[in-house]
């Protein structure tokens, strides 16, 4: 007759952590890019001769937001497992390489070691390892 349904597939535990880490880091962004919301209104309230940063606070407030709502949705994605999420995992640890390199392009000898490039090379390093635990043919309930 039929058989048991089969066991859906195990989660490396890897991305369990990733996962987790990325909806805290989520979370924590998204704070930051209120506050830098905040501060560039404030700095257009109090300071209108400064305009020019408060531009720039409410610009750069935006795009942490914007990658830290995708952080979120690709870490809950890697958690269902789901390939949509491990791509969108990648696009934010590029996007978050990018964001690293900046400061030391444009400062090299202020900013030290560049740990943030090599954690967020490791975590690509890893999805590319584990990406046979990911499936795009899986049903969307499972």
């Amino acid at each position: 007759m039929y058989g048991p349904p089969p066991m859906p597939p195990k989660r490396p535990i890897g991305v369990t952590i990733l996962a987790v880490l990325g909806i805290l880091f989520g979370i924590i962004a998204l704070f930051t890019g209120i506050v830098l919301l905040g501060a560039g209104a404030l700095i257009a309230t109090l300071a209108p001769q400064f305009a020019g940063y408060a531009t720039l606070f409410v610009a750069l407030g935006a795009v942490v937001i914007l990658i830290a709502i995708l952080a979120i949705v690709a870490s809950v994605g890697l958690l269902k497992l789901r390939m949509w999420a491990w791509w969108l995992m990648i696009v934010v640890s590029v996007l978050q390489i990018v964001s690293s390199i900046v400061p030391y392009a444009l400062a090299p000898g202020l900013f030290g070691v560049p740990y943030g490039i090599v954690l967020w090379l490791i975590i690509v390093i890893y999805l590319i390892v584990v990406r046979k635990s990911f499936s795009s043919t899986r049903p969307a309930g499972m």
